[in-house]
This record gives C-alpha cells, structure tokens and sequence, in this order.
C-alpha cells in the first residue's frame, strides 16, 4: 500500500543537525565552519574560532549530505553552494537547506550581502563575526484528490424492492397550463369580416 506524503510527515526526523563547512579555493579541503540545525525554523551556531586566510578564488560552503547516517564516510556526498567573493567579517549571509520527504538535506544555496573579493593580497575571515540566516525548505503536501460524492440510497418499497423511478414527463405534460390559456385566446379572438368578393369592408 503506498501512503500518502501527509501520512509520512510524523515520520520524519524533527532536528537533524550538520556540520557546516567553507573554504575559499575548490583545491583545498573544507574547514568547519558551525553547526546548523535543520529545525523548522533552522539555527546556526558558529564555532568559536573558525578563521579562515588565503587567497579568495571563490568562497564555498558544504555540508556532508551523509553525516549522521549508520556507516557513513565523511566526504561521500556532498552539497557545494559558492559565491564568487568571501562575506566581510560582521556581514549577513544567509544559507539555505533544501530538505526532501525523509527529512535529509539534498542541496543547499549560499548568498552574502557583501562580500571581499582580493584575489592578491588574500582574505582573513571570522566567521564567529557573521550573521548568518539559516533558512530550510521543504516539500509542499501533495493536495489529496476530491472523491465524487456517493449517490443517495434509492427508495425502497414495502416488500423492501427499489421503487421504480418516477417517468419524465413531456413538455406538454409540463406546461400544459401555460400553452391552453394562449391557444384558446388565439381561438377566440375576433377577426374582420371581409365581403362575398373577398373585400374587407372599410
């Protein structure tokens, strides 16, 4: 029997808390960032010291879309969000966890008000300074389809049968009171008189 979306929502893990991570070049491994819990509302903490220096080809963040399972390997599988320059320290980011029906993240995207772009003289951030939003999205209910509304019971007889259904009637059956008055008005109205030579007297 398959169940309804509805029916699954109860299921689904009510926290599930991740590792966020970022780095500032594709060529180098992620660093912890914070932790995110994907609670209904979603909250960051940032870890108390998480600086991060280097030359800013891009500024990443991930999250290991397997922590947290039974046997899983860290770097498995992972969610990559990007912007092409670092936040600035006291800056507002915000991430956004997108969340399937099993209640696991499955993608995630990354957006900074501001951001510091110095590819030659490289980037020295702390992220225990941003103010970052976490935002988590998740499946819209699948609307449950309108059933057709049974037909009445039919009428039973005494000896407990199906009464037969009632003949429908004609349209003279029906409007029979509206069609004589007009055809006897149209009977007895007066005509004019016209002559043995088929001339109406003037």
């Amino acid at each position: 029997m398959r169940l309804s979306p509805l029916l699954l929502l109860p299921l689904l893990p009510p926290t599930l808390a991740l590792t966020l991570y970022h780095r500032l070049s594709p060529t180098v491994p992620f660093s912890p960032r914070g932790a995110l819990s994907l609670s209904p509302s979603g909250s960051y903490t940032p870890l108390s010291s998480a600086p991060l220096s280097g030359q800013a080809e891009v500024y990443q963040v991930g999250v290991d879309l397997m922590e947290g399972v039974e046997g899983w390997k860290s770097g498995e599988r992972w969610a990559v969000a990007w912007a092409p320059c670092a936040p600035r320290d006291g800056g507002r980011d915000t991430v956004t966890v997108h969340v399937g029906w099993d209640g696991r993240p499955h993608s995630i995207a990354y957006a900074a008000e501001e951001g510091v772009c110095d590819r030659e003289e490289g980037v020295a951030l702390d992220t225990a300074k941003l103010n970052t939003t976490v935002l988590v999205t998740r499946p819209s209910p699948v609307p449950l389809p309108k059933l057709r509304e049974p037909a009445p019971p039919p009428q039973l007889g005494a000896d407990g049968k199906p009464l037969p259904k009632p003949e429908e009637k004609s349209f003279i059956q029906k409007y029979w009171m509206y069609i004589v008055p007009i055809f006897l008005v149209l009977l007895l109205a007066p005509g004019e008189e016209g002559d043995a030579g088929g001339k109406v007297k003037r």
